[in-house]
């Protein structure tokens, strides 16, 4: 097995990266999603659009976290249609690097 740390810095800061993009896109959207439910609780209340966005910003990270397993494997799937589709996945396998220690790698 190849162990090469160049390698293995790329994958790791590639995947890292599309982790980061997919938290970013899920925070968004659970935070409007959320936004417009916690204005829709105090539509009926005298309150400006400050307390609900407050209680948005609270609250939206708990939903992140219970929703990152959904988050890695999605990141996960990209990231292996990213380096297949520019043939990265080729490369490596020319260089002597199978898909398992690919995978292995880019845990590491």
């Amino acid at each position: 097995m190849i162990r090469s740390f160049t390698i293995n810095k790329y994958l790791s800061k590639e995947f890292l990266k599309i982790i980061g993009n997919m938290s970013l896109g899920f925070f968004c959207l659970g935070f409007f999603l959320n936004l417009f439910e916690e204005i829709n609780f105090f539509k009926d209340y005298d309150v400006k659009i400050i307390v609900p966005m407050i209680l948005n910003v609270l609250f939206v990270p708990s939903i992140l976290y219970n929703m990152f397993p959904f988050v890695t494997l999605l990141s996960g799937i990209w990231f292996f249609l990213k380096i297949k589709k520019t043939d990265e996945i080729t490369a490596m396998k020319v260089s002597g690097m199978s898909n398992f220690s690919v995978i292995i790698d880019t845990v590491k």
